[in-house]
């Protein structure tokens, strides 16, 4: 049952802690500080500040030891095997953007007439041409499906030669 107390004519009514957490020491500096249920769920709740967990850290060995300069990109993967395009990553995007200059922002899919999601402009033939009649403006979930329907032909079709 909860208690109430009576100040200056207002009723304050007594409430249970809310501090689900515990009270914990700190690995560094031996302080004694109140860590989160929620915190203490995903591991932490080890140090009483970013300082104390710095400080512990430091000597410790870094997760990048031994890399020298930048880690390297995938180097170009992502076209090797999603398209049929011959050329550097560069030349992809680059095909792109000329595209868009030629032919603008598609405003509509081809397929489902969709107007609010993204479209883009798909290839047609494969070939990657500059040509306005080699492209078709796809939202992304048509433009996955086409090509996916688009790949399973090809496999088809060397089976079958």
């Amino acid at each position: 049952m909860l208690k109430y107390l009576l100040v200056d004519q207002a009723i304050f009514f007594e409430r249970p802690s809310r501090r689900t957490g515990e009270y914990k020491k700190c690995l560094n500096c031996d302080k004694e500080f109140y860590a989160p249920k929620w915190l203490l769920k995903q591991g932490g709740g080890k140090y009483c500040s970013h300082l104390c967990y710095g400080i512990k850290k430091v000597g410790c060995q870094t997760w990048n030891k031994g890399t020298k300069g930048l880690i390297k990109s995938n180097g170009g993967t992502f076209l090797k095997a999603v398209t049929k395009f011959k050329g550097s990553l560069k030349q992809y995007k680059l095909l792109h953007y000329k595209i868009r200059k030629i032919l603008g922002e598609p405003k509509e899919c081809s397929f489902c007439g969709e107007k609010i999601k993204r479209i883009v402009w798909a290839n047609k033939s494969g070939k990657y041409e500059e040509s306005a009649c080699d492209w078709l403006a796809l939202c992304t979930k048509c433009h996955f499906y086409y090509d996916k329907a688009e790949n399973r032909r090809a496999k088809n079709a060397s089976i079958f030669l």
